[in-house]
């Protein structure tokens, strides 16, 4: 534009106050430089203002800064103060807890204590005579069986299952430590009553006759093993099902079979409603068919039962088939583990049920060794072999009787008894047994056979027995 003069490229960044003071080009030269001095001076005052007011800003912003920062820490002072007294807190609840915890486990092992004290039985402190009742080779003989006992003055009719019931109930009377015990042939050979039930009479009889325990014989595999479960556990016979509309309950006693075990690659199956069944694996003995051992406490005193039958059962049961998944042992190698097992269970007084025969040279109901006339048989050289923490051996199989004493394999005595068959005899074993030693004292040991005669009463429980098979007629 002609007549004036453009604005210096560096006004933009005047400040705008100042702009009034910038010089004209109307003005003099004096006038210009007195404007241009002014400006100097202004932009110099205005400098000064700025700097001041940065520091300031700057210092506001430090303290700001600072408060900020204290806040933080304070914040973060609280917060963990906050977390350590949670964390206390926390501690001393857990350290609370414990000590509840083990004050109720130390209250609940004393009560254990206590209870396990109280269920254990008293030491005992003084002697007892330790009556043993029994039965071998019964083979199912409710009714009276035919034969005679021969007794010094001559035949005598005897047995019958209720006779039998009468006898055992009056030789127990007078006796409070006393077991009834089986030697084998329960069932099995039966007669023809019993045989028509498939034994199921017999093992019923068997609760009648109050037998506690019982070790199995060869005829209790006549009919196979999967039917001598049967006789154990109940259950009806998978071909001819429940006699008299009724499940058989099975046997109210344990069968023993120490020597009888299951074949190596034989996986054992459980009879319907045995839970427990092979529970008695892990002793000595091994997989047997049923246990080796059983103990009941008399009068304070542990008595344990080992059962054994012949090892040669296998050759005498007709239904070789039935007991093809078992194999029967040696009886002197296992005795040996069963009293192994009854020791570690702290029993002394061991009673051996061998359902083994021996043979007399007469037959006197009441043989007993005596004047140069021995027992002869198997059952004779296992006396001299069977362990001798078995303290009386009762047996069966050869149907003679006789109590014998033949000295251990440590030289100790040791009666040897049976008691014919069918009935017609019962066995009874006493002994003392003493409280330092609980054991038995072999000295105390007698043993005597005794005739089941028909001329008592007959026991009212058996009868009821008898009729109700007889009656299924």
């Amino acid at each position: 534009m002609t007549g004036q003069t453009r604005p210096d490229r560096g006004d933009r960044w005047l400040p705008s106050r100042l702009h009034a003071l910038r010089p004209s080009s109307r003005k003099s030269p004096l006038g210009r430089r007195l404007s241009v001095g002014a400006i100097v001076v202004s932009l110099a005052l205005a400098g000064v203002g700025t700097a001041s007011f940065a520091e300031a800003a700057a210092k506001k912003a430090t303290k700001k800064t600072t408060a900020q920062t204290t806040a933080a820490k304070k914040a973060a002072a609280a917060k963990k103060a906050a977390a350590a007294k949670k964390a206390a807190a926390a501690k001393k609840a857990a350290a609370a807890k414990k000590a509840a915890a083990a004050k109720k486990a130390a209250a609940a092992k004393k009560a254990a204590v206590a209870k396990a004290a109280a269920a254990r039985p008293a030491v005992p402190t003084k002697p007892i005579t330790l009556q043993i009742l029994s039965i071998n080779d019964f083979h199912g003989y409710l009714e009276p069986p035919s034969g005679q006992i021969t007794t010094s003055s001559g035949l005598v009719d005897a047995g019958g299952g209720e006779y039998l019931a009468t006898q055992l109930n009056d030789l127990r009377n007078g006796n409070p430590y006393s077991v009834t015990a089986g030697v084998g042939d329960f069932t099995g050979g039966s007669s023809a009553l019993s045989a028509k039930y498939l034994d199921e009479p017999s093992i019923e009889a068997a609760k009648a006759l109050k037998v506690e325990v019982s070790s199995v014989g060869n005829h209790e595999f006549d009919a196979g093993l999967s039917e001598l479960l049967r006789m154990q556990y109940g259950g009806c016979n998978p071909s001819k099902g429940c006699f008299g509309g009724s499940t058989f309950s099975g046997a109210s006693f344990p069968y023993l079979a120490g020597n009888v075990l299951y074949k190596s690659g034989v996986t054992p199956k459980p009879p319907a409603g045995a839970k427990t069944y092979g529970s008695w694996y892990s002793a000595r003995t091994g997989r047997t068919v049923f246990p080796s051992t059983w103990v009941k406490t008399v009068g304070g005193y542990k008595v344990g039962f080992v059962g054994l039958t012949l090892k040669d059962s296998g050759a005498h049961v007709k239904n070789s088939d039935g007991i093809k998944d078992i194999t029967f042992v040696d009886e002197v190698s296992t005795s040996k583990l069963a009293v192994a097992d009854l020791r570690a269970s702290g029993v002394k007084t061991i009673i051996g049920l061998i359902h083994e025969g021996g043979t007399t040279p007469t037959p006197d109901y009441d043989f007993t060794c005596q004047d140069g006339k021995v027992l002869s048989g198997r059952i004779a050289e296992l006396a001299k072999e069977l362990d001798p923490g078995i303290d009386v051996i009762l047996s069966g199989h050869s149907h003679q009787a006789f109590s014998c004493s033949i000295p251990d394999p440590s030289g100790q005595p040791r009666i040897v008894s049976a008691g014919s068959a069918f009935g017609r005899l019962i066995t009874e074993t006493t002994m003392t047994l003493d409280p330092k030693t609980q054991d038995v004292v072999r000295s105390s040991v007698k043993s005597k056979n005794h005739i089941v005669t028909r001329d008592g009463s007959k026991d009212a429980a058996m009868t009821a027995v008898l009729k109700k098979w007889q009656n299924l007629g």
